[in-house]
């Protein structure tokens, strides 16, 4: 439930990469305060040895790690009418979808990869169910469903 999910973000100084002394840090300070999801703007990047860290917690699924660059965060993804709007689904909704349209797993849903915008911007991950809603010139499309996979 996204709703009781705490978020920190983690500001860099500007300018200088992000190491792995400073990965882990912030990494033990979430295990710490019970915190899920973490966000880091980043200004020039991150050693490969802060990205392993990052990878391995998100694997591990302990703390969700979205690292976005400036430019990623001067353009709201989720702004234009031409972008939809997406809502992460119940169990309960999922297995009346799956009945619905006779699919044996999510997997045989249409797929939208967790490295997409939209995706990213409201911290999907691998195996969330989605539902998209599209108003374009005042009308409403049809829903569609989505499984969110692996980038």
């Amino acid at each position: 439930n996204m709703k009781d999910t705490k978020i920190i973000v983690f500001l860099a100084s500007e300018g200088s990469k992000i190491g792995k002394g400073p990965t882990i840090e912030m990494i033990e300070y979430c295990h710490a305060n019970g915190i899920k999801r973490m966000i880091i703007p980043l200004c020039v990047g991150h050693t490969p040895y802060a990205y392993k860290e990052m990878e391995t917690e998100r694997m591990e699924e302990r703390v969700f790690i979205e690292l976005f660059s400036y430019d990623e965060l001067q353009n709201h993804v989720t702004g234009s009418e031409l972008v939809p709007s997406y809502q992460l689904l119940s169990e309960e909704k999922v297995e009346e979808i799956l009945k619905r349209y006779k699919c044996e797993n999510v997997y045989g849903l249409p797929r939208i990869s967790d490295t997409d915008g939209a995706s990213r911007y409201y911290g999907f991950k691998k195996g969330d169910v989605v539902e998209e809603r599209t108003t374009i010139g005042g009308c409403q499309t049809p829903l569609a469903y989505f499984v969110i996979t692996r980038g």
